[in-house]
């Protein structure tokens, strides 16, 4: 029996700890994810005067907070490698009295930020990119205006749920409408159901919703383990014989095991869609090339803007170990496997999740890691985790 234990989910521990900052009475999060990226995030709503304090209860971690209401973030608000936080805070400057520079490291600054610059102006802020056009670091000025925004998410729908969870603090509320074609809508409706957990009223309509301005208290909110970490484990799981249980979920990236199931099942060609689930293409295409199954992705073109650029790692990394695939027509074809022997040196590119899923390889090869401490991002454990489903390095 596979023995892992799987961290809470990053997205469903940063929505909660958004939520319990701005609430009306303490909440308590168990089994919240102990990534870096919730570290990093815990530590700024601190810093904004938001009280949170870390305890074990009943061998589970848990982090009690003690919210502000309106936390104020500081002049200058460093968000490591995570745009969700990024994403998240950035409405928050709102109820600051100072103009706010959201920023992060070199990889964060990398990447593209037009789709938050375009919702942040529509609902009224300031905004000055202070390096490249469209990304970090942005200067936020003013404040929330609008009462009516009409935004895209055509490359990430976190600036959606960072309007939706700003809503309740601002008079009047806020009304969203989405133009366009949407990618990773299971996130936004991960957010919905924790407002609503919370108390607060999000009302769906035609193409958006409405969230009234309301007092909401905090809540007792359990964490649900990471269903974007648990395809690694299934993965290792099968190529190492061993059964492996998995805990029932609502996260969308769950749908992971009805696409590995057709990958197990699979003869000929196939096509996997991955439009609202972007972060199980890494584990799913080096699942496909050690089983040497010939399939397209579709539906990831948002995947090239990730911590790297996953569809140009992919490429690159599973051509070392044998697999052609290529990218066109905002589709990743894998068509042609011709296993290779001795040791595989692949390049994580900085990005936890490619990391982990490129070390899938060392269950059939000898297979060293180029940057694997990037699994601190969301799985620090995951290389001392793993030997309980056969993966080691």
């Amino acid at each position: 029996m596979t023995r892992v234990t799987v961290p809470g989910s990053k997205s469903h521990t940063q929505r909660a700890l958004i939520l319990a900052a701005t609430a009306a009475s303490p909440s308590r999060i168990i089994n919240p994810s102990t990534g870096d990226d919730s570290v990093v995030l815990t530590n700024l709503l601190r810093q904004a005067g938001v009280g949170i304090t870390e305890r074990k209860s009943a061998g589970e971690k848990v982090l009690e907070v003690t919210p502000l209401r309106v936390p104020i973030l500081g002049p200058e608000v460093f968000c490591a490698d995570g745009a969700s936080q990024a994403r998240f805070l950035s409405p928050l400057a709102h109820f600051a009295p100072h103009d706010v520079t959201i920023t992060g490291s070199s990889q964060l600054l990398a990447r593209p930020m037009g789709e938050l610059r375009q919702a942040l102006t529509a609902a009224g802020f300031e905004i000055n990119c202070t390096g490249a056009p469209d990304h970090l670091p942005l200067r936020i000025g003013g404040g929330i205006t609008a009462s009516e925004v009409r935004v895209t998410a055509a490359t990430s729908s976190q600036h959606v749920s960072a309007l939706l969870m700003a809503a309740p603090g601002l008079p009047g509320g806020l009304g969203i409408t989405l133009e366009g074609p949407v990618v990773s809508r299971g996130y936004i409706t991960m957010t919905v159901r924790t407002m609503e957990r919370f108390g607060i009223t999000v009302a769906g309509r035609e193409g958006g919703w409405f969230v009234p301005e309301c007092v909401f208290p905090g809540t007792t909110i359990t964490i649900e383990p990471d269903w974007s970490l648990w395809p690694f484990v299934v993965i290792a799981s099968h190529f190492s014989g061993l059964p492996c249980a998995v805990p029932p979920a609502v996260q969308e990236d769950a749908r992971f095991l009805e696409h590995w199931q057709r990958l197990l099942e699979g003869e000929g060609d196939m096509e996997i869609c991955l439009t609202h689930t972007p972060d199980l293409l890494p584990p799913l295409a080096v699942g496909a090339a050690l089983l040497e199954r010939h399939v397209r992705f579709t539906g990831i073109g948002h995947a090239a803007f990730k911590e790297s650029d996953r569809i140009g790692v992919l490429v690159r990394e599973l051509a070392k170990a044998g697999t052609r695939a290529t990218f066109h027509d905002g589709a990743l074809d894998l068509t042609e496997h011709n296993g290779v022997t001795g040791l595989l040196t692949l390049d994580g590119a900085g990005d936890h999740r490619m990391v982990m899923a490129l070390s899938l390889f060392a269950l059939r090869q000898r297979v060293h890691i180029i940057g694997r401490e990037a699994v601190n991002k969301s799985w620090p454990s995951f290389f001392t985790e793993m030997p309980g489903a056969g993966l080691s390095l």
